[in-house]
């Protein structure tokens, strides 16, 4: 349920009598027709009443003055209370709904702190691995299976801009499920491809391994 309160502006009130004079008045005026409020009363006292268009609403007859805060809140409120009034707010609410739906997820701060704490952990492992400590190997060869999906899918990638994106892909992938159909075109018949010595690296690497994967004719 969404709070539609919270769209509606604030009045603004600005002075509407002269210094001294009683009773004081403070006024806000509305676009579209909605309607002047009004406050009057005294600021010695601080006792106040607020009208709409120089009236008492239906349902606040002759209200009993109240602080000066309190009876322009009570005229927000009426003002609020007419704007939404007007507005289908089921369509609102469903549209909201649908644009949540369709939005991208984002993670949460804590979230994000969690992700920070696997990379960490992650490193911790890889760097013991290689320091010949006493770590968990299995779980070492797995990352360091997700790593080589990774750059082969960087050395494939035809398009120069988008191997970071690529790489990154696989190599999350590979953490999760080695088996991801999307990672069979880096598993199918893998070649080892010497980046350094081909004039294109990208292009002329997925060429070579589209060519290995092809089935002879």
């Amino acid at each position: 349920m969404i709070d539609l309160s919270k769209i509606v502006k604030p009045l603004v009130w600005l002075p509407d009598s002269m210094r001294g004079s009683y009773p004081d008045r403070l006024r806000a005026s509305t676009p579209s027709g909605f309607g002047d409020y009004s406050v009057a009363g005294s600021r010695k006292q601080d006792k106040w009443q607020w009208f709409r268009n120089g009236h008492f609403v239906d349902g606040h007859h002759h209200h009993a003055p109240m602080p000066l805060e309190a009876a322009k809140a009570a005229a927000q409120a009426d003002y609020t209370a007419r704007i939404l009034a007007a507005l289908d707010t089921e369509a609102i609410e469903a549209r909201a709904d649908l644009d949540a739906a369709l939005a991208p997820a984002q993670p949460a701060p804590s979230d994000w702190n969690a992700v920070i704490e696997a990379a960490k952990r992650l490193l911790a492992l890889h760097d013991g691995f290689w320091a010949g400590a006493d770590t968990d190997k299995d779980n070492a060869h797995r990352l360091h299976v997700a790593a080589a999906f990774g750059a082969q899918a960087f050395a494939v990638c035809p398009m120069p801009d988008a191997r970071p994106a690529a790489m990154v892909r696989a190599l999350l992938l590979a953490l999760i499920d080695q088996m991801h159909p999307d990672l069979d075109y880096l598993r199918a018949k893998n070649i080892a491809v010497p980046v350094n010595t081909l004039k294109r690296p990208g292009e002329d690497a997925y060429r070579a391994i589209r060519a290995q994967n092809e089935e002879p004719k």
